[in-house]
């Protein structure tokens, strides 16, 4: 029987992707919307090195542990995952890699040129995400840890911290949104914390860590849509709530 695939590398394989086809020039969309709000993967997940000796790019010495990861990992189309199993020659490991790595360049290069173009339309539909799950805070007090401070505590990398960092660019006029919003309806901003700390507290009982956890809060701030603007929107969003709650040190 075949080693049920870890779901946190998954969801960081098709995070990262953007849930897009990593094959040069093709970018296709691989996240079919079935119901509203529901969502299918209908990528493939290929193995760099083969998931067999004896499949396409094999090695009997690669350890067996490493082979069902996100590092071993790329995320395809039906059509170019079969292409590059058929030519292993020209696809090779190291062709993967790098396939893979420009890839993800490209999904963080469109995310931080898009940061620089959304506007109230998207910041709007972020924040509806966040409000949709319907949560009250409770009388809960949100008080302010220094963005550095806080991501050294809650472990999180390097990558996630350059998220982090092009989002807070933007938290001015995530303040701004949120202040025009509370003048209409005092509660906004108490209710917009809620429905954040409510999916954190959720993804926590999931025992989601560190990257994993602020990734995912990135998703559910931006709808789980693979459109760049709406991901810039929810990461501003999400950035700015990460520098003014408390939620990420508890």
């Amino acid at each position: 029987m075949a080693r049920k695939k870890p779901y946190l590398d998954q969801l960081t394989l098709n995070r990262r992707a953007a849930g897009r086809c990593s094959f040069p020039g093709c970018k296709i969309e691989l996240t079919l919307e079935t119901k509203p709000n529901k969502f299918k993967q209908i990528g493939k997940i290929a193995h760099i090195v083969g998931h067999s000796p004896k499949g396409p790019r094999g090695d009997s010495s690669f350890p067996s542990e490493k082979l069902a990861t996100y590092q071993n990992w790329i995320l395809l189309c039906g059509t170019h995952h079969d292409i590059i199993d058929a030519d292993e020659s020209k696809y090779s490991v190291e062709k993967l890699h790098e396939m893979k790595k420009n890839h993800e360049s490209w999904v963080r290069e469109s995310l931080d040129k898009e940061l620089m173009e959304f506007g109230f339309a998207e910041l709007e539909v972020a924040a509806s995400a966040i409000l949709a799950s319907n949560s009250s805070t409770n009388g809960d007090s949100f008080t302010v840890t220094p963005p550095l401070q806080k991501m050294k505590k809650n472990n999180l990398t390097k990558p996630t911290h350059k998220l982090l960092t092009m989002g807070l660019c933007r938290s001015p006029e995530v303040g701004k949104y949120i202040e025009e919003q509370s003048k209409l309806d005092a509660g906004y901003p108490e209710r917009l914390k809620g429905g954040f700390r409510k999916e954190y507290d959720r993804l926590v009982n999931e025992k989601l860590l560190s990257d994993d956890l602020f990734e995912s809060m990135l998703e559910f701030a931006s709808g789980n849509s693979n459109d760049f603007k709406r991901k810039a929107a929810g990461l501003s969003i999400l950035a700015h709530l990460f520098e003014i709650c408390e939620v990420f040190e508890q």
